[in-house]
């Protein structure tokens, strides 16, 4: 009978494969078995020897038989060590059997090379196996193997995994050590960080740590974070853990990689009895995170904690990385009842942030908090602190709801209603439409309505120039309103309503009898109509027309007369407006022939603005008039070539046709007072200038110098340039080269030169010399020429030497 083949053919009747309960008759079938040769290397599943099945089931007897019989089946991996096979499976009784018959109680590994491979003390303490573990330590297993891993220790297992007080007792009395550097992070920090057990087991596990042999190292560091036990418990609110690790000499003054305490940890997590335990120790309470957070900022949101802190002496005003104190903080995150508690410990209430702001102005113009302003305020804040830009508590008020005015109008006696800024302004000069109730506060407590700022500008210039139209209505009910106030260089409200277009206000003003004849920098409010600030489309052309409608309906004069650029209203509208503009102003009685201080007609103007605005003056225009000289001498072409306007040009030059060949000429080539002829003004391109998008024909200076040009315009004319020992005299080709013109200008200006000879150089006497250049001044426009200024001669003409000196320019 082949009982192996029998035995593997009827895995069902084979007790020595699968094992039962009755181990007394199992070890008699197996010993019968093999007498009959029953063969000890037949797999179950081709995996499982009857050694390996023996061993997992606890069958001491059998294991002892088979051991006996073939000793190297102790050592076999099928698939693993036998012995490492009974440790995972709790069955102790195989752990001792196999360690009476000499397997190794480590599985053949040594501690430091077990990546991958689990020795049996480990396997069995992770699963808390007391019978198991206390016969692997009896029987010689290393305490202190590293697991499979690599790292950490029977010890953390039990700790961590298992949490079993009887296996860390097992270990410990096996000189286990908890320091071992194979665990990592070390022990205690790890147990702090665990959630695998009660504290109370913790507790018990951490007493038996402490008090062995190798005492536990309490203050460990984490080797990434910097963490000690003491501030993890703490930022775990594990009380009883921080009161242990205190009891047991943690040191609550050592900091983390990120400058933290354990009282930070317990004050951040806010559980009250861990912030005493540590707190009664007397810890450090100035001490700044990396962030910069002080304890009393961490503490903010825990009134409780922060009580605690400041009857501790937690320094008031230590302040944090940003350079705020807890009161800064408070106010800012509108922490009503930090507030409270820090203000009874008399906090500086003048300290400035970084950016100059003290809590006074956080609470009204950063948070706009009505209840912590009027705290501050009680508290002794001072209501004239400003900021860098000098703006005050009333300032920001105006922009916030209105209970914060209200708080802050309770303390007039503590308080400017006429405190200006760096830029002058009023807290009323602040007022707009969406804090109405806020300007009606201030005018009721008596703020000046006519105070203007650095620049002359009032509030209700200031409301027209923003067009808060309910703030202007507000404004213009007041019994005190000054509706003429006139800022130097703006003009009144009237004047700039009328420059916005804005008819509505500008309706509104009248209706106030505002001064229709009031004079501004440049314009009285009918100029201002025909000068506005924006570009003209239908519908801002259909409110200029209205604008004017209303002013001449209620009186403005068209004949007024204005000491400034313009002069009147019909010059303005030559050289801003349109030529519609221009039609309705000589309906109502404007006239061409009325010439400024410096002799300049409406005509001129309306060269200067291009070919619409001129052939519709021209028409109005008496004949003599028509090619007149201002007394700078120049005419209508000179104005025209300066703007380069071709078309006008052409068009000045066809009305000349009507003269003699001799007459053309003459204009063609005809200097002003300082030599310049038309064809010199061409050569100095520009741009910008006086009302430059309103032109009804765009500059094309390449064109215009063609033009002029084809009509017999002399290129070899001489023209002055500066003043005094500066001046130079300048050809038009020479001219434009100085003012950097185009190259297309420069060809066109040079006289063809005959060829030269062969391979030898041209000589260009131009640039034998260096040559001064003139480049535009943007910013700064000539009112006699109402050209962009130029360096290093603004002007060539002496008439603008005054000008220049009493501008300081």
């Amino acid at each position: 009978m082949d009982v192996s083949k029998t035995v593997a053919e009827q895995p069902g009747q084979a007790s020595i494969i699968y094992g039962k309960q009755d181990i007394t008759l199992f070890s008699v079938v197996v010993q019968i078995l093999l007498n009959f040769g029953a063969r000890t290397d037949v797999c179950r599943d081709n995996i499982y020897t009857p050694f390996y099945t023996a061993v997992g089931h606890g069958n001491k007897e059998v294991v002892h038989i088979l051991a006996t019989r073939d000793p190297s089946l102790i050592e076999a991996k099928q698939p693993m060590r036998p012995i490492y096979l009974a440790s995972i499976l709790a069955a102790w009784s195989g752990v001792e059997v196999l360690l009476e018959h000499g397997a190794c109680p480590n599985g053949g590994l040594q501690s430091g090379q077990t990546e991958g491979e689990w020795a049996p003390l480990v396997a069995a303490v992770e699963s808390g196996y007391t019978k198991s573990v206390r016969l692997l330590l009896d029987g010689g297993a290393d305490p202190n193997m590293t697991g499979p891993s690599g790292q950490d220790t029977p010890l953390w297992f039990a700790c961590i995994r298992a949490a079993s007080v009887e296996c860390v007792q097992l270990l410990l009395d096996h000189r286990a050590d908890p320091n071992d550097p194979a665990i990592v992070p070390p022990l205690l920090i790890e147990m702090m960080n665990s959630d695998t057990s009660p504290d109370a087991v913790s507790l018990a596990i951490l007493e038996l740590l402490s008090t062995s042999s190798v005492p536990l190292q309490i203050n460990v560091k984490d080797p990434y974070s910097g963490v000690t036990p003491l501030m993890i418990a703490a930022r775990q609110g594990k009380t009883g853990l921080v009161r242990w690790l205190l009891a047991k000499g943690a040191d609550f003054s050592l900091l983390d990689n990120h400058n933290c305490s354990a009282l930070w940890y317990a004050i951040k997590k806010g559980v009250l009895k861990g912030v005493q335990e540590i707190i009664q120790r007397d810890p450090p309470l100035d001490i700044l995170t990396k962030d910069g957070a002080t304890l009393l900022e961490a503490a903010l949101e825990n009134t409780a904690i922060l009580e605690l802190l400041l009857d501790s002496g937690a320094p008031v005003n230590l302040r944090n990385g940003d350079s705020l104190s807890a009161i800064n903080v408070a106010v800012v995150q509108q922490n009503v009842e930090a507030v409270k508690l820090l203000l009874k410990r008399q906090p500086d209430l003048e300290y400035r942030d970084t950016a100059g702001w003290t809590p006074i102005l956080d609470a009204v113009g950063c948070v706009g908090n009505a209840e912590i302003t009027r705290l501050l305020a009680e508290g002794g804040a001072n209501l004239q602190s400003t900021n860098r830009s000098g703006h005050g508590v009333l300032h920001f008020a105006m922009s916030q709801d209105p209970s914060i005015l209200q708080v802050l109008l309770e303390f007039r006696k503590s308080i400017d209603l006429e405190m200006r800024d760096q830029d002058g302004n009023t807290p009323l000069l602040l007022g707009r439409d969406d804090h109405l109730v806020n300007i009606r506060l201030l005018l009721r407590a008596g703020a000046d309505i006519n105070a203007q700022n650095r620049n002359k500008i009032s509030s209700l210039m200031s409301a027209v120039i923003s067009r808060q139209r309910e703030t202007v209505d507000l404004l213009l009910k007041q019994p005190d309103v000054d509706v003429n106030t006139t800022c130097p260089s703006m003009g009144t409200a009237l004047v700039l309503a009328c420059r916005r277009l804005d008819v509505e206000l500008v309706v509104r003003l009248i209706a106030a009898d505002a001064d229709l004849e009031a004079s501004g920098p440049l314009t009285t409010p009918l100029m201002a109509a025909c000068f506005p600030y924006s570009i003209y489309g239908s519908g801002e052309m259909e409110s200029s027309h209205q604008i004017l409608a209303h002013l001449l309906s209620h009186g403005a004069n068209i004949a007024t007369t204005h000491p400034s650029i313009f002069f009147n209203v019909l010059s303005v509208a030559c050289l801003a407006a349109t030529p519609r503009t221009i039609n309705y102003l000589l309906d109502k009685g404007a006239w061409t022939q009325i010439k400024d201080p410096l002799g300049r007609l409406p005509i001129h103007f309306a060269a200067a603005n291009g070919l619409g605005n001129f052939q519709v003056t021209m028409l109005a225009t008496e004949e003599m008039d028509v090619m007149a000289a201002d007394q700078m001498g120049k005419n209508a072409l000179h104005w025209a070539a300066q703007f380069g306007h071709a078309q006008t040009i052409h068009e000045i030059l066809c009305w000349v046709d009507q003269h003699s060949q001799q007459k053309r000429d003459m204009y063609v080539n005809q200097p002003d007072q300082d030599g310049w002829t038309p064809l010199c003004w061409a050569a100095r391109p520009f741009s910008g200038g006086w009302a430059a998008h309103m032109q009804t024909e765009p500059r094309d200076y390449l064109e215009t110098i063609r033009l002029l040009l084809q009509n017999g315009a002399d290129r070899t004319w001489e023209c002055s340039m500066g003043i005094g020992s500066t001046a130079e005299r300048l050809t038009p080709l020479k001219l434009a080269d100085r003012c950097d013109a185009d190259d297309e200008i420069l060809q066109l200006l040079r006289c063809p030169p005959p060829p030269p000879p062969e391979h030898e150089e041209v000589a260009n006497d131009d640039h034998h010399h260096p040559q001064r250049k003139y480049t535009s001044l943007r910013s700064v426009t000539c009112d006699i020429c109402l050209i962009v200024s130029a360096t290093p001669v603004i002007c060539h003409s002496e008439f603008f030497l005054p000008l220049v000196l009493s501008r300081d320019l």
